[in-house]
Parts: structure tokens; sequence; C-alpha cells
């Protein structure tokens, strides 16, 4: 075997099935179906069809969703910005007294 090719280690391999595993799950939890993936290709052609040319006759009420859309995104990255401080301070040795929170910071900084 060519030196760029290795074969997995057996954690590598492990690995590899559980992710596998993982997506099968996923995929059948879903319901996803090929043979309806490939009958809805007509469907999608069809509404590809009818979004060309763009009507702008709903536009205000696209904006105010869109406008929604953003506002929910920068209160969630605020929200985001303020936790972070919090679990960079508990996550640091030098500003963290308890060592189990130390512990628990950096576990779900890890996440």
């Amino acid at each position: 075997m060519p030196p760029r090719f290795h074969s997995p280690s057996p954690l590598q391999f492990l690995a590899w099935v559980v992710v596998l595993a993982v997506l099968v799950t996923a995929l059948q939890g879903s319901g996803f179906d090929l043979g309806d993936l490939v009958d809805g290709v007509p469907h999608m052609g069809r509404l590809l069809g009818e979004m060309s040319p763009p009507s702008f006759a709903r536009i205000d009420s696209i904006v105010r969703v869109m406008g929604e859309t953003v506002s929910m995104a920068v209160a969630g990255a605020s929200v985001g910005i303020v936790l972070s401080f919090g679990f960079a301070i508990a996550a640091s040795r030098a500003q963290t007294l308890h060592r189990g929170l130390y512990y628990v910071s950096r576990a779900l900084i890890a996440l």
C-alpha cells in the first residue's frame, strides 16, 4: 500500500462506524426516502419556474419577515457574546477560584 494510504487505527475505524450509524439513524428518523426525492424533481423545476420572474406584490411582508429574522440573529449573537465572556472568565485558571467550575466551563466550551 502506498505510504499516503494507511490503515485506520481501531479507534479511527470505530469513530467512522459511529458516524455512519448516526447518519443512518438520522436519515431513518427524518423519513428520508430517495424515491420521494427523485419523484419531487419535477416539482422543484415547477417551483423554480414560478420564482422567475420575481413578483414584488408582497414585498412589504417579505421585508417585515426579513427584519424579524435579522432581529433574532442580532439578539442571539448578543446573548452568545455575553455568555462567552462569562465562560471565558470561568474557564481561565487565573480567574476561577473553584476547580470544578473551571472544568465544567471548559467542558461546555468544548461542546
